[in-house]
């Protein structure tokens, strides 16, 4: 799975769902007839054995400018702000534009710089807690991440207009993710916990065939040999 590395400078994911390195580590059992090894990953993947519809009537596909309009309503737009970026050999135009509320206070604000245009929930001095994306210019949403609570993300990578990628945090999910689905033998190290789940629709057809967990630590997984 890959995320481009454009959406990770624009939107700071914090996510680790990219890659599913796995490192064997010098535990093999033979003291027995059966030989058994142990391996440690930072993440699990499967195939969903009933595959999931993809969800729908969220904020991915909508007019960018309507879900701007929709944020920003209660608050005050303030003048353009123009300012170049070093591309290549050259420089491009960005602009941003803050939204403050009554006592002036920037709330959000919306960045427009090169193929992406971006709308951050982010008050002055603080961090982003919502970022809602167009990363190709089409005029609609094709990225969502909510950091206000446990990781929340929705990702339209083909730009069709429907969630391809969906990236939960462990906490908002009920019943929570079941490790044995995964396999035998797999424990968490280190006191560590399930950390994320990304449910992915690799084939456009409208449903998630595949799901993917990851870590706070690592998982060890042991294996007959």
């Amino acid at each position: 799975m890959t995320i481009s590395t454009l959406r990770i400078a624009l939107l700071v994911l914090t996510t680790a769902a990219a890659g599913c390195a796995t490192t064997m580590i010098d535990d093999t059992d033979t003291s027995g007839s059966n030989l058994s090894s142990t391996r440690l990953t930072s993440a699990l993947e499967r195939k969903l054995r009933e595959p999931v519809d993809v969800p729908t009537g969220t904020v991915i596909g909508r007019s960018m400018d309507s879900a701007v309009a929709e944020r920003t309503g209660s608050l005050r737009s303030l003048p353009l702000q123009s300012f170049l970026v070093s591309a290549g050999s050259g420089t491009i135009t960005c602009t941003v534009q803050h939204f403050v509320d009554a006592q002036g206070t920037s709330m959000m604000h919306r960045e427009k710089c090169g193929d992406s245009d971006i709308l951050r929930v982010q008050r002055a001095g603080e961090r982003t807690s919502i970022a809602i994306a167009d990363f190709n210019r089409d005029g609609r949403v094709d990225a969502f991440t909510d950091w206000s609570g446990p990781t929340f993300e929705l990702h339209d990578e083909d730009y069709d207009g429907r969630v391809d990628r969906v990236i939960e945090a462990a906490e908002r999910l009920s019943p929570p993710v079941a490790l044995e689905a995964f396999g035998d033998g797999i424990e968490i190290v280190e006191n560590g916990k399930i950390a994320n789940r990304i449910r992915e629709d690799a084939d456009k057809d409208g449903r998630f065939e595949s799901e993917m967990i990851t870590a706070t630590t690592m998982f060890k997984r042991t294996v007959s040999e």
